[in-house]
């Protein structure tokens, strides 16, 4: 498990250390900070509002990227869209078609859109939401890409609606979301077991606010156990607060998660 740890992008930055996660002011000096804290890869992300200079809108860039990661031996591995938490993403697809067109160019392995916000799958609106996302998945497929959604509905409503879901459908499990909606989330992976993709770790507080990994609630050493049982066997990326230092912090955290593994 260890050799599959990433980071998000724009959590290895001082870039505006205020926010939790800002578009780096140099994301390629990122992926050689990535590499020196021993990550195995990053997850790069597209913004809720469109920014043009985001490296992915640009093939130029995207040749850039792919050389600086073999350099640095880092996996290509995730990509996330936030766009969908501000603009409901069924009445966006031409957006998508084209950013999983980009993302096949540099051979992305797994395509992440949350379905929160804007996005939030609700059951009067859930047909047309499947229907999208049998297109998008028929799409990414056919760009040899895999698809998943980070999405915190309960398993009695994903039960409800899996058999009309896609059948490379899975699930991002995030695991500061899932304690924040059920403290008890842990047995979450047992009921989603064969539909978790891809983790996402980050930790809260009392306050539900995101913080390092062991200052928060979260019990990562309970949570490995969970995730043995159910034999996952994919990455798990680090969504965690940059403190004051974002490279202290991420190295911290990083070496609490070998500690609780």
């Amino acid at each position: 498990m260890i050799n599959k740890i990433g980071i998000m992008q724009g959590r290895l930055t001082n870039y505006k250390i205020n926010l939790l996660n800002p578009y780096p002011k140099f994301p390629f000096e990122e992926i050689k900070l990535a590499k020196e804290s021993k990550f195995s890869y990053i997850e790069f992300f597209s913004e809720e509002n469109l920014n043009k200079k985001n490296l992915i809108w640009s093939d130029v860039k995207l040749k850039r990227l792919s050389l600086h990661l073999k350099l640095a031996k880092l996996k290509k591995i995730s990509f996330i869209d936030n766009h969908s938490i501000k603009k409901n993403f069924s009445k966006n697809l031409d957006y998508y078609y084209l950013l999983i067109n980009q993302l096949s160019k540099i051979k992305i392995k797994l395509f992440i859109l949350p379905l929160l916000g804007k996005s939030e799958l609700k059951k009067r609106k859930i047909e047309n939401c499947i229907k999208s996302l049998n297109d998008l998945s028929n799409y990414c497929s056919k760009k040899k890409i895999s698809f998943a959604v980070e999405t915190d509905i309960d398993f009695k409503f994903y039960r409800e609606i899996k058999k009309k879901l896609p059948k490379n459908f899975g699930l991002v499990f995030d695991t500061g979301n899932r304690f924040n909606k059920n403290k008890n989330f842990l047995t979450d992976i047992l009921k989603f077991r064969n539909d978790i993709k891809h983790v996402h770790i980050k930790s809260r507080n009392k306050k539900g606010e995101n913080v390092s990994l062991y200052e928060g609630l979260v019990n990562f050493k309970e949570f490995f156990k969970f995730i043995k049982m159910i034999k996952y066997d994919g990455y798990f990326t680090l969504e965690t607060s940059r403190g004051k230092n974002s490279i202290k912090s991420a190295k911290l955290n990083l070496e609490h998660l070998k500690k609780c593994m």
